[in-house]
């Protein structure tokens, strides 16, 4: 199938068409001020960072049990590990 070129000026269906007004928009007062919507998700989030602080540090019993790892004294009881790994204890 051969395609033959085709100049400027040869599509005689195609009209040239003046410049496009664009659509006016209704003038309408700016907001007295800006709102934002925040979903339960962001104010979730703001509430977890502001419990972060608090649940870094750690709690008395963390602290003596590390203090008790470091100086070698920690001696679990390894009944009470095996009965909790079970879910019995």
């Amino acid at each position: 199938m051969k395609i033959p070129e085709i100049g400027p000026g040869e599509f005689p269906q195609i009209k040239k068409v003046g410049k496009v007004r664009q659509a006016e928009k209704p003038q309408t007062a700016p907001p007295a001020h800006d709102t934002v919507d925040l979903g339960s998700e962001a104010l979730l989030v703001s509430r977890l960072k502001t419990k972060l602080p608090e649940a870094a540090q750690p709690n008395a019993r963390v602290a003596e049990l590390t203090q008790q790892v470091e100086q070698g004294t920690y001696q679990p009881d390894p009944n009470d590990i095996a009965a909790r790994l079970l879910g019995i204890g």
